[in-house]
């Protein structure tokens, strides 16, 4: 159905304009960073657009058809002039259309930002012709403020928790406990903290079927002799009764939850990668991370847990099982016990639950199509091996939440050693990281994607952080939302705060199938 227009909400502009220059060094330093990235960015305007055009094509109205014509010409090889001219433009009409599709709201701003980062030879000569750090500024206010728009339009903040991935600690900075201090750059540290209402310690309700799969339980048992591991569903491929995202963000937003954590993988596909689908109706963020370095973290996380098991169920044979069983280079085991993990979990994290069980080795090229179609869509991509800074800036920016990962860090490497009394020394699998290690190449893949548009949405975000743009609503009715006894109250969950939704503005609904 359509949606009343948004324009109650404003962006809260603390200064007037930035100091000379600063969008501009922000923008090349940012960019700098894409010299190896031109075909990246060109998939990303490319597949966002047919993915828009597919999305469009169900509106048919006047605007949406305008939108469509300004996106066959901003990315192509005119003028500065006409560059400029379709880009205003576009940005104009996502502003209108996004109102009404959220998922076009995401796949445009990026689109817009993909191509001027494409422009950034022509236009270190060529920008001060057009006003320099106002054309930035510009462009700052407008996405910032379709983004903004965007998540005040949904109910949760739906985290992909791929595993050893930062997950823990992300979902940590989402846990309601004492407020953080302030932010460097936010005055008298007045945004909303996170303090989100979630389920399930770090958001994941047992009921929603969530869970990571990563331990074959057969296997493990045979190995074991009968011993019983956490994590151990790999195989079990529907969630349950919950599922679907009417049913699944219906059931938690009823119970005024703000945040859910999805260990397992995106939802649908059980006849099919086509029916892979994201929730549109919730704000998706997702953490990526190097992929080798992820599946190192996991394989030794999973030789601490599986130690300290051993140990304390068969108290004077567990060590010894240990070694010999686990602390082995027997490529043929660990295929047959963690399949998921050893072959491409990243990407497996995107296909939906029957082609996640996908047999080890089986990840290829389809796979990764459709995982990359789906990252596109998510509100906020952040990049693990980007530092926290990066992180920090999404978190605050993207989401309102008042938190600095340096505070958390919950369950590193160190933390994990030290309460385990497990050393990766200990463990001589060096001939089976050599196996597997190198076929990680659809992970390496997705991951490189991600890493670019988490420097679109950290250029972007940066960008309104230096013009002095809140990730907080002023609304023209605000007396009516919120209650004389909650006014001093703190801010929960940031943006995703109810007391920011007011009942005229309808909130987005997903479809049960928003296939790929």
């Amino acid at each position: 159905g359509s949606h009343v227009p948004i324009a109650v909400f404003t962006i809260l502009l603390l200064t007037s304009s930035a100091s000379c220059g600063t969008l501009q060094q922000l923008f090349y330093n940012t960019t700098s960073n894409f010299s190896q990235s031109e075909d990246q960015l060109r998939e990303i305007y490319n597949v966002s657009k047919e993915l828009i055009q597919q999305r469009i094509s169900a509106h048919q109205d006047v605007e949406a058809e305008e939108f469509r014509r300004n996106l066959d010409a901003i990315c192509n090889n005119g003028t500065i002039d006409n560059f400029f001219q379709s880009m205003r433009a576009s940005m104009g009409l996502l502003r209108r259309v996004a109102e009404r599709d959220t998922i076009i709201a995401i796949l445009g701003r990026r689109l817009v930002l993909a191509c001027l980062t494409l422009r950034r030879v022509i236009l270190k000569t060529e920008l001060s012709k057009y006003g320099g750090e106002e054309v930035f500024s510009d462009v700052a206010k407008e996405l910032y403020a379709i983004h903004v728009e965007s998540v005040l339009r949904k109910t949760l903040v739906d985290y992909l928790h791929i595993s050893k991935s930062g997950g823990t600690s992300f979902s940590q900075a989402a846990i309601p406990g004492p407020p953080a201090p302030p932010l460097p750059s936010v005055a008298n540290g007045s945004a909303g903290l996170s303090k989100c209402k979630m389920r399930g310690g770090i958001g994941q309700p047992l009921y929603i079927g969530d869970l990571p799969h990563w331990l074959n339980r057969t296997v493990f048992e045979n190995i074991t002799n009968g011993l019983h591991m956490t994590w151990s569903i790999y195989g079990k491929i529907e969630r349950g009764a919950v599922s679907g995202c009417e049913r699944r963000i219906g059931n938690v937003s009823m119970q005024g939850m703000q945040y859910l954590s999805n260990e397992y993988t995106l939802h649908g596909g059980l006849d099919g990668m086509a029916g892979v689908h994201l929730c549109q109706q919730v704000v998706n963020v997702v953490t990526l991370r190097q992929a080798e370095a992820r599946l190192l973290s996991h394989l030794h996380f999973l030789l601490a847990h599986i130690k300290v098991r051993l140990a304390r169920i068969r108290r004077n044979t567990g060590v010894d099982l240990f070694q010999l069983r686990f602390c082995t280079n027997n490529v043929s085991m660990w295929e047959g016990l963690i399949p998921a993990i050893l072959d491409n979990y990243n990407v497996r994290s995107f296909i939906g639950e029957r082609a996640f069980h996908t047999a080890v080795w089986g990840i290829g090229r389809p796979h990764v199509e459709v995982a990359r179609r789906l990252l596109l869509q998510f509100d906020l991509v952040l990049d693990l091996d980007a530092g926290d800074a990066a992180t920090n800036l999404l978190m605050y920016q993207g989401l309102g939440w008042n938190v600095t990962l340096a505070e958390i860090h919950a369950r590193t490497a160190e933390v994990v050693s030290s309460k385990t009394n497990y050393s990766r020394t200990e463990c001589a699998i060096e001939k089976l990281l050599a196996e597997v290690l190198p076929r990680q190449g659809p992970d390496r893949e997705l991951y490189s994607l991600g890493r670019t548009l988490s420097l679109l949405d950290q250029l972007l975000l940066g960008w309104a952080r230096e013009i002095g743009l809140r990730p907080e609503p002023s609304t023209i009715n605000a007396t009516a939302v919120v209650p004389p006894e909650e006014a001093e109250a703190p801010i929960r969950c940031g943006l995703l705060d109810k007391r920011y939704r007011s009942t005229e503005v309808q909130q987005d609904g997903a479809a049960e199938n928003e296939e790929v």
